[in-house]
């Protein structure tokens, strides 16, 4: 049979056909043909790995690039996220002329997305000033050096009425400074207050952490929403997802000291201390349902 008369495959087995041991272009034009159905959202699930299979490709022009682009431009949130990943690529000099390429391409065909694109760069290179600035001196020098950097109205109008680029839904009105801190682990994150520019939500809380390089991070994450999407699907609810930051929370080496000192027990009994430090009762069950 010949191959353009081939069945659709799933989406699975068409990303492998996009990997280095199968260059042919009629085999990874193919794999295309059957990822043109797929819905935004799908898209977006495995836009990391069409971004990583573009480095396999013989020529920029081809069915991958075009098929990616295009539904970057036909959507601002897909458009978003294929940004910061060729912008995370750029990094590595063999990448660099045809990220750096199609980067320019994305831009020029979205041009009411370059103000909003440039806003969160210019605001990611004031976040990276401040790092450097919270790894000189003691903890609660540095929280006032930063503070004051924040303050200083050349820096602080920088971060009004940006996106996060994690998570672009999340507009932010400016920075609070006095709300913002270094924290303690050996890379000096610094902790980055917002002011949501939705009046009726809660303040927007960031870590921000510069020298390390995050890319096996965003895959860990990607691979833990593809299996939740893949287990939702079969119709198995598993509540799985990363915790963030929780305001107010005790850490669980806190738990452990209050409650059973310095004796080493089980992991289990740890619900003990939850269970003691968790004011609202009727949570309870739900607390623990999501624990275990």
């Amino acid at each position: 049979m010949w191959l353009k008369e081939w069945p659709t495959i799933s989406v699975e087995r068409s990303l492998e056909l996009l990997d280095y041991a199968y260059p042919d272009p009629a085999v990874r034009n193919f794999s295309i043909r059957c990822l043109k159905n797929l819905r935004d959202e799908e898209l977006l699930l495995y836009l990391l790995q069409l971004v990583q299979a573009m480095k396999h490709e013989s020529y920029l022009n081809c069915a991958l690039t075009t098929f990616v682009l295009e539904r970057a431009l036909r959507n601002q949130r897909i458009g978003h996220f294929f940004f910061w990943h060729l912008r995370s690529e750029m990094q590595t000099p063999s990448m660099q002329t045809r990220f750096g390429l199609l980067l320019e391409a994305y831009l020029k065909g979205c041009k009411q997305h370059v103000s909003l694109l440039r806003k969160q760069l210019n605001a990611l290179e004031k976040l990276k000033q401040g790092s450097v600035l919270a790894k000189k001196g003691s903890k609660e020098k540095v929280r006032n050096l930063l503070q004051d950097f924040l303050r200083n109205q050349r820096n602080s109008g920088v971060f009004q009425n940006i996106q996060i680029p994690l998570i672009p839904s999340f507009r932010c009105k400016g920075v609070k400074p006095e709300k913002c801190k270094v924290m303690d682990s050996k890379m000096r994150p610094l902790w980055i207050v917002f002011e949501n520019a939705d009046q009726n939500c809660n303040d927007i809380y960031i870590i921000f952490k510069n020298g390390d390089d995050l890319r096996q991070d965003m895959l860990t994450l990607q691979m833990l929403r593809v299996m939740d999407q893949l287990w939702k699907n079969e119709g198995m609810e598993r509540r799985l997802g990363m915790i963030e930051v929780v305001l107010n929370a005790e850490t669980i080496a806190n738990i452990h000291k209050d409650v059973f000192g310095n004796i080493t027990v089980q992991k289990v009994l740890y619900l003990v201390g939850l269970k003691n430090t968790t004011k609202p009762k009727k949570n309870s069950t739900r607390l623990l349902k999501n624990l275990l």
